[in-house]
């Protein structure tokens, strides 16, 4: 016996040795020793307070106060009825019961102290409502006006009652119903879109809205027609676009035709269809336009061409040509739907001239000397352009002038002669670069410098027929005409 045990809180164990000093100690035992017997727990629900109403699925927060004037609380167990909702073991004795649904309930707190004491709270009411469940339904969608429009209203609540349904159109109240059946006749209504609902109330003041119901109270469309141009090149991508509308309906589609075949359809704005590929033609476009109930317009009709690409070819009256060349350009061009409206000559991206009709022509005069790249550009009545394949033409320089000054023309030695060979050369457009004298087609000798001279020494009897060929910097060469002279033996 273990007597005058002070207090406080104890762990006791046994521990049992054998005769062979094996030990095993027993599971612990936990006592407290208080200066007075324990009390019953004290427990009360703070919150909810007593009939308070929710609206399902809910979240109830349920908070307990508990206390033990001569011990612990050791948990606090909270009950819907006799259904367990959930223990908390230590405070704030909290819990939430989640995702309560409709219903009248009787909540109760069960706090339990660490002699296993146990005290159950004052059992309070709370509800749990539900919200109304409600739909909206009309006797059509689509309507000409003045429309007789009749909205009916299902509604009802499963734990409570309906106390009134509201019809409205966006914002406006168009009125209420308080008895089932919940209907409302709404008449000439005007031309317009609305955007209808109801709105179920129950008699705890709860409300639903209902989803929304689009109705239409239409007339005709109204439909215009452009194109993103009125000539086009084949194949061409004519793109159609159509401004429609309803002012008391909604556009279901739109119709693009060519004539009266049809081209393409769209049904949601915006109502741009793309014809691809139109071929060489004239054409007469419309858009039709169809609303909701099925009412239709057709736009004024656009006329558009679609013209090919104009051909074109080009010649010159030669492909070489000597400084100041005049070179004659001509040009073949037709238009398979249209007419040519021009054909202009380049040299490169520099414009030459234009011819405005048939026979397309050019005289370019005065070419100095190089090689050029020349091409036409055809245009036709629809500002549509082709260009020619590239002739290529070079125009040389006209080479220097040369003669043979000296000796002159049938002159006469006797041997042993020494002949001196003078020539006169220049180049207008350029420099000489050297000028070489010829015996027939021998080289007797070369000058690179004016004046061009050379001594032709010892020559021969006999006759020759002496020549100069001059020879610019860019490689020109010019023959002089030929001198005869006669080389004779002393009598």
């Amino acid at each position: 016996m273990w007597i005058n045990v002070p207090l406080g809180t104890y762990s006791l164990t046994a521990n049992a040795i054998d005769s062979n000093g094996l030990s095993t100690t027993s599971t612990a035992v936990n006592v407290i020793v208080t200066a007075t017997a324990p009390s019953a727990p004290i427990v009360s629900i703070s919150s909810p307070i007593s009939g308070s109403d929710f609206t399902a699925p809910a979240s109830v927060v349920l908070t307990a106060t508990a206390s033990e004037i001569n011990g612990a609380i050791s948990k606090v167990a909270f009950y819907n009825g006799t259904a367990l909702l959930g223990t908390v073991t230590s405070s704030p004795y909290s819990f939430t019961w989640s995702n309560a649904p409709a219903g009248n309930y009787s909540l109760t707190a069960i706090a339990y102290d660490n002699s296993g004491n146990q005290t159950t709270s004052t059992a309070l009411a709370v509800g749990v409502y539900s919200l109304p469940v409600v739909s909206l339904a009309s006797n059509n969608t689509s309507f000409t006006a003045p429309a007789t429009v009749i909205l009916t209203a299902s509604a009802s609540e499963v734990n409570g009652t309906i106390s009134k349904v509201s019809f409205y159109n966006g914002s406006a109240l168009l009125g209420t119903v308080t008895t089932s059946p919940y209907r409302l006749i709404w008449i000439s209504v005007p031309v317009g879109n609305y955007n209808l609902t109801a709105i179920a109330y129950d008699n705890n003041s709860n409300q639903t809205t209902s989803t929304a119901v689009a109705i239409a109270v239409s007339g005709l469309p109204v439909v215009s027609l452009a194109s993103n141009n009125t000539s086009f090149t084949a194949p061409a991508s004519i793109v159609l676009t159509a401004a429609a509308s309803e002012s008391n309906g909604t556009i279901s589609k739109v119709a693009f035709y060519n004539g009266s075949t049809l081209l393409g359809t769209v049904t949601s704005s915006p109502y741009s269809f793309t014809w691809r590929n139109a071929s060489v033609g004239n054409y007469s476009l419309m858009a039709i336009a169809y609303d909701n109930s099925g009412n239709q317009t057709t736009s004024t009709a656009i006329t558009v061409g679609v013209h090919g690409l104009p051909i074109v070819s080009m010649a010159s009256n030669n492909t070489s040509f000597t400084a100041p060349a005049s070179i004659i350009l001509t040009a073949t061009a037709s238009e398979n739907n249209g007419t040519i409206s021009k054909v202009a000559f380049y040299n490169g991206s520099s414009l030459l001239g234009i011819a405005t009709s048939s026979p397309y022509n050019f005289t370019w005069n005065n070419v100095a000397a190089g090689t050029y790249s020349l091409t036409s550009v055809a245009t036709d009545s629809g500002g549509v352009t082709t260009i020619s394949s590239m002739v290529s033409v070079k125009v040389s320089p006209a080479g220097p002038t040369v003669s043979l000054t000296s000796p002159v023309n049938n002159a006469s030695y006797t041997t042993p002669a020494n002949l001196i060979l003078t020539a006169s050369a220049s180049e207008t457009n350029g420099i000489i670069s050297k000028v070489v004298f010829y015996n027939g087609s021998s080289i007797v000798g070369t000058a690179t410098s004016s004046p061009y001279r050379l001594m032709w020494i010892n020559v021969p009897s006999g006759t020759y027929s002496l020549t100069a060929k001059a020879t610019d910097s860019v490689g020109v060469s010019t023959i002089s005409t030929a001198v005869r002279v006669t080389i004779s033996t002393k009598s």
